[in-house]
């Protein structure tokens, strides 16, 4: 797709940092931020962060964890479009991964990489269930997703934006990670070096190839006709689609559903007990 005024990132390794996300998050409210497109990336975090306040757990120097920041000064980007800067990063690491390490990889709504059960096995993997090898963090204006979609609505659009990234590239054997992660855990984890094979210059390989692919997809987000092409990548790679899942809104409440569509703004459609439930935040598992 052809694109103008293609993002540039300036890019920044750190060998240690408590949280990626943090340290650009800060690095912007504080307007020490020289350029409008940064990332700053490490291969471990001590206080890594996942969706709804989660902690993000790797093993030292195994994985690419990444924040890319954009000041958006003439931002047409509205806040319920937000979303779209997570598709852009989940679709750019797909492609990265693909091309590296020719492995297939899935969405699973709304952020998370994952590899289907039925590949893993066919690829001499034993496990139980779909494997998630990498995940997304959004942090839009204030720092906190629910705190913009709350108060910062009246504003219409964007002003700044944190999209973190943790890819699972070349983790230890799952039975020498009891003391970091806890058993049902682990067994919902899995690594590239897993299914592929993979070198001592693979994180750093995934991490240059992801910047280029999300430097490409990042300049489609102000753009309506780049919009679309990125919401349709997302629709077709999206693996939740068709799967009757396990539904966990925000709230706490759970319900059982067959994922039947994804909305212009990115929410899941459910289709439980003969009605559809419009799914904005929460968690989801698929289940057989």
């Amino acid at each position: 797709m052809v694109r103008s005024n293609k993002i540039v990132f300036q890019t920044t390794y750190l060998d240690e940092i408590d949280s990626t996300n943090r340290f650009l998050a800060d690095k912007i409210k504080s307007g020490n931020i020289t350029h409008d497109y940064e990332v700053v990336w490490t291969k471990y975090q001590t206080q890594g962060r996942g969706r709804l306040n989660r902690g993000w757990v790797a093993p030292k120097g195994s994985s690419v964890l990444a924040s890319f920041g954009l000041i958006l000064k003439a931002s047409s980007i509205a806040v319920s479009k937000g979303y779209l800067l997570s598709c852009a990063l989940s679709l750019s690491a797909l492609s990265a991964i693909k091309k590296l390490f020719n492995l297939n990889l899935s969405l699973k709504w709304p952020n998370d990489l994952i590899i289907k059960k039925e590949l893993a096995l066919h690829l001499g993997f034993n496990c139980s269930t779909d494997l998630k090898l990498a995940g997304v963090l959004t942090e839009l204006a204030t720092g906190n997703e629910r705190e913009v979609l709350r108060n910062n609505l009246k504003k219409q659009v964007l002003s700044w934006a944190v999209v973190g990234i943790g890819i699972n590239v070349n983790w230890p054997a799952k039975e020498k990670l009891t003391n970091l992660l806890d058993e049902q855990t682990l067994k919902r984890l899995g690594s590239i070096n897993y299914f592929t094979e993979t070198h001592t210059n693979s994180v750093d390989d995934l991490f240059y190839e992801l910047k280029l692919q999300a430097e490409e997809n990042f300049s489609l987000i102000n753009d309506s006709t780049g919009c679309n092409y990125l919401l349709e990548r997302y629709r077709q790679n999206l693996a939740t689609l068709g799967e009757f899942v396990k539904v966990q809104t925000i709230t706490g409440e759970t319900f059982l559903g067959k994922a039947v569509g994804l909305t212009q703004d990115g929410e899941l459609l459910i289709e439980s007990k003969d009605q559809i439930i419009k799914i904005t935040e929460g968690d989801i598992w698929h289940v057989r």
